[in-house]
């Protein structure tokens, strides 16, 4: 940005906060017992260079063992894990942190399941079957706030 006489209208610091905006990947975990399901997210999701992958687990052990070495500030996590359910990763999460956003991607649509979730601290749940696509609805929202 030039002001007259070719001079810049941003201060350092200005300049330092736009890059790193413009350079920090917005971090996603995944956490699904099928593998098959976290590929997929993840191959759609790491499309878009405005997000990384930081790690992904199929268990609640593994889950909780990657969030305490590095928080993501986006989590898909599934209502069946093979050793626990995505309900007891989302209760020890919001033990710890308040401001990942918690999307529940699930075969279990029930209203019952959905309740569940939000009264956990969830921030969306989505059938897998027929809502999937709105999992990167809700990526690209996040980004254009993040910009904003």
């Amino acid at each position: 940005m030039k002001s007259k006489g070719n001079k810049s209208i941003l201060t350092p610091s200005l300049k330092q906060a736009l890059g790193k905006m413009i350079n920090d990947k917005i971090k996603i975990a995944i956490v699904d017992d099928s593998l098959a399901i976290r590929e997929r997210l993840q191959q759609k999701i790491e499309k878009n260079n405005d997000f990384e992958i930081i790690w992904t687990a199929e268990k609640l052990s593994g889950a909780m063992e990657e969030y305490l070495k590095e928080a993501p500030e986006i989590m898909i996590l599934d209502i069946q894990l093979q050793d626990s359910s995505g309900f007891k990763v989302l209760e020890n999460i919001r033990k710890i942190n308040s401001d990942t956003k918690i999307i529940m991607l699930t075969n279990f649509p029930y209203a019952t399941f959905k309740n569940k979730c939000m009264n956990l601290g969830g921030n969306y749940f989505f059938d897998k079957t027929n809502e999937f696509e709105k999992v990167f609805e809700v990526l690209k929202n996040f980004k254009n706030e993040k910009l904003n």
